[in-house]
């Protein structure tokens, strides 16, 4: 049928079939989940991706689909919110030692990256969106979950495999408000390069290498200060005198600025605020540098 088209019957049977969707798991299944993974190459009829049961020391768990041995999806009712079953996939994540998984009510798909030391959600979209976003995101999931069973692949800055993100989610760095005990954005996009992001520290950083790769810092710029007793990048961590600056710092990873170092900041707050001087100091817009925090929030039921 091709995935256009199968996307649109998914539409369909969502509009014409609301009532009964919105009260049957296994009908959501098999009318909304089981026509995109088949189209996407999965063999649903084989028991190891649809009928995947575990032993734990608790219970026997099973899993609504396996996929390539390294992502679970789970399915809901169409419609059933799905932030109260977030902590089931991460555990099925944890006890089963899979990679990836997506919770999906039929509507709303939420992908997650599985792993301990990444755990986060890493891609959304509503199959009812009636751009490209849905598309390309199922044939990411397909490229991904494949590409996995060769190898751990990671979903940052030296991966291919960074999957789309819609395009009217974005904030520029120096708009947001930061407030304590906010989770760091997961995207930053650079004028046209989108990286992934685990930490703030990692947006400075990501920045501060774009910066002195594209040429817009280098030596010339240096120092550039933070405050009186430490700079933000610098061709040396020291004062003309000697003295260390107040804190440690990281070298530039580029050879033709091998002696630049940028600040190792204390705290979020600071690698904000360090990352929005570092744009300054380029004279670029602030507007040419945005991330993208995927917000669950915006994912609930929409009719």
């Amino acid at each position: 049928m091709g995935l256009k088209q199968t996307i649109h019957a998914v539409r369909q049977k969502i509009i014409e079939q609301r009532i009964p969707l919105s009260r049957d798991r296994d009908m959501t299944r098999q009318a909304l989940v089981d026509p995109l993974l088949a189209e996407m190459g999965w063999d649903i009829s084989d028991p190891d991706i649809t009928a995947f049961r575990k032993a734990t020391a608790h219970s026997r768990k099973r899993m609504d689909y396996v996929l390539d041995g390294v992502m679970a999806v789970e399915v809901k009712m169409l419609d059933e919110p799905l932030d109260m079953h977030v902590d089931q996939l991460m555990q099925y994540g944890s006890e089963f030692d899979l990679k990836y998984g997506a919770l999906t009510n039929g509507r709303n798909w939420w992908v997650y990256d599985l792993r301990p030391s990444t755990h986060r959600l890493v891609a959304k979209f509503n199959i009812m969106d009636t751009s490209d976003l849905v598309a390309k995101t199922m044939k990411w999931l397909r490229q991904m979950s494949a590409a996995s069973t060769a190898g751990d692949i990671p979903l940052g800055p030296t991966s291919a495999l960074v999957p789309p993100v819609e395009s009217d989610d974005w904030t520029p760095v120096a708009m947001i408000e930061y407030k304590q005990g906010m989770a760091p954005p997961v995207y930053l996009r650079c004028e046209d390069e989108t990286t992934s992001l685990t930490s703030w520290f990692g947006m400075l950083e990501r920045v501060a290498q774009w910066l002195v790769d594209h040429s817009h810092l280098g030596e010339q710029n240096c120092p550039i200060w933070a405050g009186p007793r430490e700079a933000i990048m610098h061709t040396d961590p020291l004062h003309p005198d000697g003295r260390p600056f107040a804190r440690n710092y990281r070298r530039v990873e580029n050879r033709a600025a091998a002696g630049m170092f940028y600040l190792n900041p204390v705290g979020p707050s600071r690698a904000l605020r360090h990352t929005v001087l570092l744009i300054q100091a380029a004279r670029l817009e602030q507007q040419r540098f945005v991330v993208n925090f995927l917000d669950t929030a915006s994912l609930q039921y929409t009719q």
